[in-house]
Order: C-alpha cells, then sequence, then structure tokens
C-alpha cells in the first residue's frame, strides 16, 4: 500500500517487470517488507503515479444471484481504501457496495473474499500513519459490511491475509503471512479460524524461516487445503497444507519439473477429495511458467501441466475455481513484452488444460486477471485490473459462459 516502492503480490511484477504491473502489485499488496515474496526480488519504484488506482483481487460466485468481487478504490495518487462489488443480474453489471476501513488506516485493500449461505467474509490489510501493516477482515451480514477484529500474534507483527473459504456462516478459514518487527527477513505463514462470533489463530506446521500462504478451499469442515510458497537456502518451494478437521498437515508435492522457484497462488476444492491449485515456477532459464497442481490423496499432492502460450515469454496463473473435479478454470497474465501484458485463462477437464482465449481490450497498455469464481462450468466471473492508456489502473472483470469470454461492466469508483 506504499506508493514508493512496492513488493510484488504472487509475483505479478516478476512477470514483465514493467511499470503497469509494478502499479497493479501496488494496489494488490499492502507494500513494504511486511508482505513481500520469499524470495523473490522487489519491484522498482513506479516511474509515474497515476491520478487513481483502482483494482479487484478476489471474487466469489455462487449463482449469478450471489457473486462478491472485492479489492482496492484509490481516492488520490497516495491513498486508497477496500472496494466490494456485487453483481447485478438485472442490470448486468457489478455495483459498488459501500465497506468500511480501519478509522486510523491511510490505506487499506480486501484480497479475498468468500460467502456462506447468506453471509460472506472478505479479508486483506490495512497501513497505518506509521506505516504499520495490519491484518483486516469484514464481514457481510446480508445487508452490510462491517470490519470484525482479526486474531493478533503477540507483538503485533506486520500481517495481511490473502485469502479466506468459509464452508457456511460460522466456519471460515483465512490464511496469509506476518512479519515481526525485529526481523524483517523472518516471514511466516498464518492460519485464522472464524466461528461465527471471533477469529482464532489456528496453530499449522511451518516448514523454514520463509513461508507465505497465499489461498485456501474448504469444501466442508473437515476437508481443506492452503497453498502458498517456502524458501530455503535461497529457492522458492511450493508450500501446501491439509486440514482433516482436527489438525493442519504439510502435503508432500512431487514437481517433476526442473525449477529455481515454485510458488502456488489460489486452490480450489470442488470435492473433499479432490484439490487443484494453480501458480506459477521459474525454469532453468529464468522463464516464468504456468504451474497447476492435484490433490486427491491425504498426504501427497502431484503437478500437472497447464500450458503456456508462448515458447518465449512469460506466463502465470493466479486464481483458479474448479465447478466439479472436471471443470476448471485458471486465470493469470502473459506479458509479450515491457509494455504489452495479456491476460490468461486455461480449463482443466480432468485431464488436460486447454488455453482459453480471452478479449483484446482496446486502449489498454496491461491487463491482469487476478482471481475467478465458477458457479458452474459455464459460468466463471474472472476480475483484475486494466492499466489504461489514460495511464489509470481500473478494475476489470470477464464472464465466462462456456464458449467464450467477455469483459463485463464494473464499477470504478
Amino acid at each position: 500500500m506504499t506508493r514508493r516502492t512496492t513488493t510484488p503480490r504472487r509475483g505479478l511484477a516478476l512477470a514483465g517487470a514493467t511499470t503497469a504491473l509494478v502499479l497493479v502489485t501496488a494496489l494488490a499488496a499492502p507494500a513494504v517488507t511486511a508482505v513481500q515474496r520469499p524470495g523473490g526480488p522487489r519491484a522498482t519504484s513506479r516511474v509515474a503515479p497515476p491520478v487513481v488506482d483502482d483494482a479487484l483481487n478476489g471474487v466469489f460466485c455462487h449463482g449469478l444471484s450471489l457473486c462478491w468481487s472485492v479489492g482496492y478504490r484509490g481516492t488520490n495518487p497516495s491513498h486508497g481504501f477496500t472496494l466490494a462489488e456485487r453483481w447485478s443480474t438485472s442490470e448486468n453489471e457489478w455495483q459498488e457496495v459501500t465497506t468500511p476501513s480501519p478509522a486510523a488506516a491511510e490505506e487499506s485493500n480486501l484480497q479475498g473474499v468468500s460467502c456462506g449461505s447468506s453471509t460472506c467474509m472478505a479479508v486483506g490489510a490495512d497501513e497505518s500513519s506509521s506505516l504499520h501493516v495490519s491484518t483486516l477482515a469484514e464481514h457481510w451480514s446480508g445487508s452490510r459490511w462491517s470490519i470484525v477484529p482479526t486474531a493478533h500474534l503477540s507483538g503485533r507483527p506486520s500481517g495481511i491475509l490473502w485469502g479466506v473459504s468459509c464452508v457456511d456462516n460460522t466456519d471460515c478459514f483465512a490464511v496469509g503471512s506476518y512479519q515481526k518487527r525485529h526481523n524483517h527477513a523472518e516471514t511466516r505463514a498464518v492460519i485464522e479460524r472464524w466461528n461465527g462470533t471471533a477469529w482464532a489463530l489456528v496453530s499449522s506446521p511451518d516448514p523454514h524461516q520463509s513461508s507465505v500462504l497465499y489461498g485456501v478451499s474448504c469444501k466442508s469442515s473437515t476437508s481443506c487445503l492452503a497453498v502458498g510458497t517456502y524458501v530455503a537456502d535461497a529457492i522458492g518451494y511450493a508450500l501446501v497444507e491439509h486440514w482433516d478437521g482436527t489438525a493442519w498437515s504439510l502435503v508432500f508435492t512431487r514437481s517433476g519439473i526442473s525449477s529455481e522457484s515454485v510458488q502456488l497462488d489460489s486452490a480450489s476444492c470442488p470435492t473433499s477429495g479432490t484439490c487443484l491449485s494453480a501458480g506459477s515456477y521459474y525454469n532453468t532459464a529464468s522463464l516464468q511458467r504456468t504451474l497447476a497442481e492435484e490433490w486427491n490423496t491425504p498426504d501427497r499432492s502431484a503437478f500437472t501441466t497447464p500450458k503456456n502460450p508462448s515458447a518465449t515469454h512469460a506466463s502465470q496463473l493466479i486464481g483458479i475455481s474448479c465447478a466439479s473435479a472436471s471443470g476448471c478454470v485458471a486465470v493469470g497474465d502473459q506479458p509479450y513484452s515491457a509494455s504489452d501484458v495479456h491476460t490468461l485463462a486455461e480449463s482443466w477437464n480432468g485431464a488436460t488444460w486447454k488455453v482459453l482465449g480471452t478479449p483484446a481490450i482496446s486502449g489498454s497498455h496491461d491487463v491482469v486477471l487476478l482471481a475467478v469464481g465458477c458457479a458452474g462450468t459455464s459460468d466463471c466471473f474472472a476480475v483484475g485490473a486494466n492499466f489504461a492508456a489514460s495511464h489509470r489502473v481500473i478494475t476489470l472483470s470477464e464472464h465466462w459462459n462456456g464458449t467464450t469470454w467477455a469483459v463485463v461492466t464494473t464499477a470504478n469508483p
């Protein structure tokens, strides 16, 4: 959220190192060392701030009647606050719904959202005037959003919640990371659980000194998968943890790839026994490539191979949503040059991945899809950000009808 220098959110700036992507990371991640991608280099300061920035970071859909997207709304070049939009079936567009921001916050944003039968939870972070970054959670009661206190570790370290998944109105898990004030190199994964009344910290295995959990998906109260990355000897590895109703445990991953760094950004569990996750890795030529992983046994998972549209350009998957074990959609981006970044979408049929054509957006320098939510195999919303020719970052959403993607109207406050 600090606008002077930002760190990559889920590897975004690493994909193309363009001003536009650095800009998007400023929106998507509350800054500074509190949310640094383990093992990842810092993004450079952007050249010139835009007038106002907006972005959608997360989306959840359970039929067209219950679709929420959340993110960040810029109020001026230096400040911005939480943003929530709800899909209107009558108007066929996303419409802004008022969200609160912490009273002492200079900036705040929302990274992920998930809903039970009638209520929703969104998570993210806020930054105070002293540049302290704190975890943030907001609750939708069915009529309004309100801030709910998150659990705090002793010493109140800087932290952020990247993802959330709700089994029902009274059972949600949120994942993220924190850093101790006295040691900014020590980033640790964190998991919190909502019981309908309050958030509480949940013990989880921490494999190494630096670790982050970016995504979580729960199919039931006894089956959840959380994914992210951890660093050992300056190399990033996939971090996968499973909840069995009693405790979180590490899941062994079998890569089968030659890689310098691996990161999983999101997960989706269509059944209690099957989950897929999406992310990226850097091959031995330091080129970023798409990555997906399938979990279907208690303690083991295996990588699948998504398509890379270009053999010579970087590509990554950031968000994934599965309507069934044989019907998943993943989204991300593919930079063709330092000033030409395209959206990327792929589908999984249970055996193979296929690239789905996404629409070109006229007048845009760079566009990226950060999350996707599917109510069915032919009904998905993807959200992200669009670096327009006007040098303003605006919200972006596209809808998949099972055959084609189409850009849909979003609110740009």
